[in-house]
């Protein structure tokens, strides 16, 4: 339900003038980059590895961006909590700004010396296509590229190995491998999509010579063992095409390169991307050690090439067998041969293994494998009764998928929150292969939320969460002290009885719908979806402006209308204003919340918060420490937020009230008292109106009317413009000369003083900005309010 607001006041603004956020300043080329370098933004193209430890020895994992310039370097970024939103950039030109720190420890993946630390992302629009998704669709071309470390002899697998665990639909006679690459993807695809691949060593395209050799040992590349992540995939990747193309490989030829190496890297294996500056091109890419070279990891591994996160990160990381892009289920497993570890130092069986868990639905939707027809896509407003057909069967004229949209929030691209509900069956033989390795059979029910921060816990060895998390409709049976299954027997606990079965009832109160399996027969599930109508609103609402003391401290009234309680996030923010170029801001903000007269909440930096676990699980916790946080759930009633400054200092801050829950119980009105004064210390005020339709609202700044209530210095004649974006659509001086002035008396909130301003008008659903001064550059104590009608 939540749209980013603090990107919006971030960004938005940010194109209004001098008054507003300043923005930064914009370089083409690496080498003007320089550590403690601010506000700088960088234009290139994306790219992203997965490091993806060994299911029973590794002990890390990585996620690593670095943006390709156009001059042929890269930086690596930060993505500073933005990973998941990143993922739908993946391979694709964009514009990030932020803070140019000194180079931070981790993977060479970049010829800098610096990290840019990232605050916003934001695709160049006339270089992307169409949508964000890949509609990765028709044939992609790799080549399994063979690289053995300097310092080893034997090699894992002969060439035609590679050919045949790739290119067959299923395994040809004689081998161990129980399934192939493109067997898995062509069946998970439903024959949209498949892979034509080749192998290159000694001798070019077909490698009859064998492996290459590069020109360095294993430690030179990947210099730890299992326990962390440290190989470098682009000297390996340069080393490895250089060798390639003096055997006459023209890599232009391919999308995908699967570098094929003789030994362990490091804890993991890697997919991704990799940016050839000989090339000039991203290509797809894997880095597989031996354990790594099976049908199994490459379709977790090439799955990342195409783009795909993570799922799952209830419980732990890796915790969805439902998603082979998760937990990788086998439904069998082979022996096909054996190595020398040279991170253990001893011998170890190689298992190839046919996958059983498949991709999600809400992942093939992504990469555009479900047909329209397929699809039921409705919102929680609605109620629908729908039979669908477990995704691994072939298509039929049943649907695969159904998307539920929250009502007012996106259903698409990268800030899309939706939930999506799919069928899974088992034990079919071939019509469900690929499925046959999950651990139950019923319906399985994902929130998806496009720019979903990490998860991280006690019992998460690393935070690469995707967009995906399972509902478990047996939630809390895992033990989260010991990070084990706390006695019970496979497959009772965890995610792997998340399956809900007929009779069984998923609710959701926070947005108001509830899903049931109604009946199974076969393959397929009725399932009922009933929906609550929700009427537009105002879902967050922010105002910006001049934090003194005293009467003129800031000073935020709102109302939550409705029956039902509503929980809401309350933040006092200054100090992250600077990364925006705003001057003199609020050095310590602390904020109190009452009910009437009487303080039922207070903060001051927000990781002191006895609740700042839940809070940072928000994805919305302030990004500096003295910043201030309130998660609170409040019954219907008016409430005051006083943002002050520690100790009786002052500066430029901003109170926000954002909706975690119950569209039901609105936010209908907002009133924010404090010092208006001119340049960048004038009053900003921003709501977000949620909804399918239109909202009438009634905005109003006022000043003189203060008075009388004793309030001092008060602003003697504000003036008003409301902003969509960068245009203005509204403005008003004093509200009797309103061409609808009769229409705002009409409301019964008309202001009690001439000159003061009113703006009665209707919006569609969006984020819009009202800016509040005093005529002729006057000062003084005002209030701007938006009132929902």
């Amino acid at each position: 339900m939540f749209k980013n607001w603090s990107t919006f006041i971030g960004m938005s603004l940010s194109r209004l003038g001098a008054l507003l956020l300043a923005g930064a300043t914009l370089l083409t080329a690496a080498t003007g980059l320089h550590a403690q370098q601010p506000g700088t933004s960088i234009e290139g193209i994306l790219n992203t590895v997965w490091g993806d430890p060994h299911p029973e020895l590794g002990a890390a994992g990585a996620m690593l961006h670095t943006l390709v310039l156009p001059d042929g370097k890269s930086v690596a970024l930060d993505m500073n909590g933005q990973d998941n939103l990143a993922v739908f950039y993946f391979g694709k030109r964009v514009l990030v700004s932020g803070q140019v720190v000194a180079k931070q420890m981790g993977l060479a993946q970049s010829q800098s010396s610096v990290t840019l630390v990232v605050d916003t992302i934001a695709p160049v629009r006339m270089q992307q296509g169409p949508g964000l998704a890949p509609g990765v669709f028709g044939t992609k071309k790799v080549i399994y590229l063979l690289l053995k470390f300097s310092d080893d002899v034997a090699v894992p697998h002969p060439p035609l190995f590679f050919t045949n665990l790739n290119n067959p639909d299923t395994p040809p006679v004689g081998e161990a491998s129980p399934a192939t690459i493109n067997g898995f993807f062509k069946k998970t695809s439903w024959d949209q999509f498949s892979w034509i691949g080749d192998v290159g060593g000694l001798g070019g395209v077909g490698a009859a010579g064998g492996w290459l050799t590069l020109p360095h040992p294993k430690s030179y590349y990947a210099p730890c063992g299992w326990s962390s992540a440290c190989a470098n995939l682009q000297a390996i990747s340069d080393d490895g095409t250089a060798l390639g193309r003096a055997q006459g490989i023209d890599f232009k030829n391919y999308d995908n390169i699967n570098f094929v190496l003789s030994n362990d890297l490091d804890c993991c294996a890697w997919g991704g991307g990799y940016y050839s500056s000989v090339d000039a091109k991203v290509y797809g890419a894997t880095w597989e050690p031996p354990w790594g070279q099976e049908t199994g990891t490459y379709a977790h591994e090439m799955g990342h090439s195409l783009g795909l996160p993570h799922s799952g990160w209830v419980y732990h990381a890796y915790d969805s067998p439902w998603d082979m892009m998760s937990n990788r289920v086998a439904a069998q497993y082979a022996l096909c041969g054996s190595y020398v570890s040279k991170n253990s130092g001893s011998s170890n069986d190689l298992y190839c293994s046919e996958p059983g868990d498949g991709y999600i639905t809400a992942h093939k939707d992504y990469l555009g494998w479900i047909p329209v027809d397929n699809q039921i896509v409705t919102t929680t407003s609605d109620s629908t009764t729908v039979t669908l057909e477990a995704g691994a069967l072939p298509l039929s004229t049943l649907p695969k998928i159904m998307k539920i949209c929250i009502t007012g929030s996106p259903c698409s691209g990268a800030s899309a929150h939706y939930f999506t509900v799919e069928a899974r069956v088992k034990g079919l033989g071939i019509p469900s292969q690929y499925d046959n390795g999950l651990p139950n059979e019923g319906i399985i029910i994902h929130e998806f939320k496009g720019d979903r921060p990490a998860i991280s816990g006690t019992c998460f060895f690393n935070s690469q969460s995707g967009w995906a998390v399972p509902i478990d409709s047996t939630p809390n049976d895992y033990d989260s002290v010991n990070c084990n299954q706390g006695g019970r027997n496979y497959p009772d606990f965890a995610l792997y009885n998340a399956q809900w079965s007929p009779g069984q009832t998923y609710t959701n109160s926070s947005y108001g719908f509830s899903v049931s399996v109604l009946s199974r027969a076969g393959s397929t599930f009725e399932v009922a979806l009933v929906g609550t109508t929700v009427d537009t609103r105002l879902s967050n609402i922010s105002t910006r402006g001049r934090v003194q003391t005293g009467d003129s401290v800031m000073i935020g009234g709102f109302i939550i209308d409705g029956a039902t309680a509503k929980k809401v996030l309350i933040r006092a923010r200054g100090p992250s204003l600077s990364a925006y170029g705003v001057p003199g801001v609020l050095a310590n903000p602390k904020v109190d919340l009452y009910s009437g007269p009487t303080v039922i909440a207070s903060n001051d930096n927000w990781g002191s918060a006895t609740n700042a676990a839940d809070i940072t699980a928000t994805g919305l916790a302030p990004t500096n420490s003295l910043e201030s946080a309130i998660l609170t759930t409040l019954s219907p009633g008016a409430y005051t937020a006083i943002v002050s400054g520690v100790g009786n200092t002052s500066g430029v801050g901003i109170v926000e009230v954002l909706e975690m829950d119950n569209p039901a119980a609105p936010l209908i009105n907002i009133s924010t008292r404090g010092q208006v004064q001119t340049g960048d210390n004038v009053m900003i005020g921003g709501f977000i109106i949620d909804g399918a339709n239109p909202q009438t609202v009634l905005i109003r700044a006022r000043g003189p009317s203060l008075s009388d209530y004793g309030v001092p210095g008060v602003l003697a004649d504000p003036t008003m413009e409301v902003y969509s974006g960068q245009s203005v659509i509204a403005s008003n001086d004093n509200w009797g000369t309103a061409t609808n002035a009769a229409d705002i008396t009409a409301t019964g909130l008309a202001p009690t003083n001439a000159m003061e301003s009113a703006i009665l008008t209707t919006l569609d659903p969006g984020a819009y900005t009202v800016i509040v001064r005093g005529f002729n550059n006057t000062t003084g104590v005002g209030i701007v309010e938006v009132l929902a009608q």
